[in-house]
């Protein structure tokens, strides 16, 4: 579909990622008659996720830019990330991201039943477990993509929890999904510019306006995407979209970054690389979440790794007390796991 990204290139993008499956849902943000949410509907989910990460676009920018960037800064201890430096991981940790009691249910299928944890700043986080465990529920309940029937969610010690997508988003929450929604007739420094563009409509101070051009290009270039920057992103490997869409994410300037299966489609090489771009992030103050299936990545970019399974939460630890776990050996790593 080319109608999404022409209405991109001619600054029509609205903060609904439009041009998907639900037409009519478009149709009244544009005119003021929608949430701005995208959510309870399967042919939503696509729109949201073409906001790449979280791009809402209301034209209004966080009531403290100065308290986002000592959010953003601020949580630096110099702990850096990876199993080398586990021992350090509990000596202070500051948890800005919180869920506590999260439960959600489709039906009578409880998805999550009563899930606590902590992301914190300066740090990568695991999340782990087999399918269907819920780790894609619980980022799209802590991003406000479904419902909590309980619980909390907490950023920076504010309850975000009666917020909608759009008002997470710009209170600081960045994602990235599952299935990618790139414009792919726009090429990667467009796909880049248009959360860009959308960002600096949060802000009505111009100091708190970033340059366009100058944030892509800083960003591009550190993904390590200036070789495919002019490309279309339909014809990139899939390892180099996905960067692209951590691109998009980053644009937004989030202060917690959930990244859900980042990884798939990467090579060996491409992997090295995202272990060391996540160690940059948590070094800037940020705090990352990052689920995934290939343990390798997790176990070495990790500090701390949540399991779920069932829809519970069965062991928090590090890398090594993870791997460890009599019950996440059974659940989900299998024997050996620990050799």
């Amino acid at each position: 579909m080319t109608a999404a990204p022409d209405r991109a290139r001619a600054g029509g993008v609205d903060w609904r990622g439009v041009g998907y499956a639900n037409e009519a849902a478009k149709d009244r943000a544009k005119t003021g008659g929608g949430d701005g949410r995208g959510v309870g509907h399967a042919n939503e989910a696509a729109e949201d996720r073409a906001r790449a990460g979280g791009v809402d676009g209301r034209g209004v920018g966080h009531a403290n830019e100065a308290a986002e960037d000592r959010a953003r800064t601020g949580g630096v201890d110099g702990r850096g990330v990876g199993s080398a430096n586990e021992a350090n991981w509990a000596a202070d940790p500051v948890s800005l991201l919180e869920v506590e009691g999260v439960t959600v249910t489709f039906g009578g299928h409880v998805a999550l039943d009563e899930v606590s944890l902590g992301i914190d700043a300066g740090m990568v986080t695991g999340l782990i477990g087999p399918n269907g465990a819920g780790k894609t529920t619980l980022v799209n309940a802590i991003t406000g993509m479904v419902a909590a029937r309980a619980g909390t969610v907490r950023l920076a010690g504010d309850d975000i929890s009666g917020l909608n997508t759009h008002q997470r988003a710009r209170a600081g929450l960045g994602r990235t999904f599952q299935r990618m929604e790139l414009f792919g007739s726009l090429t990667v420094r467009e796909n880049v510019r248009v959360a860009a563009d959308i960002r600096n409509r949060w802000t009505w101070r111009r100091r708190g306006r970033r340059d366009v051009n100058a944030e892509a290009d800083r960003v591009i270039e550190m993904l390590g995407l200036a070789a495919v920057a002019d490309q279309l992103a339909g014809v990139i490997p899939t390892g180099r979209a996905r960067l692209v869409e951590l691109a998009r994410a980053l644009m937004i300037r989030p202060r917690a970054l959930l990244l859900d299966e980042p990884a798939a489609g990467q090579d060996d090489a491409d992997t090295d690389a995202f272990v060391g771009i996540l160690a940059d992030l948590a070094a800037e103050g940020m705090a990352v979440l990052l689920v995934e299936h290939d343990m390798g990545l997790v176990m070495r970019a990790c500090q701390r790794i949540h399991v779920l399974d069932l829809g519970a939460l069965i062991a928090s630890g590090s890398p090594t007390e993870v791997q460890r776990d009599p019950a996440v050996v059974s659940a989900y790593l299998g024997p050996g796991a620990a050799a």
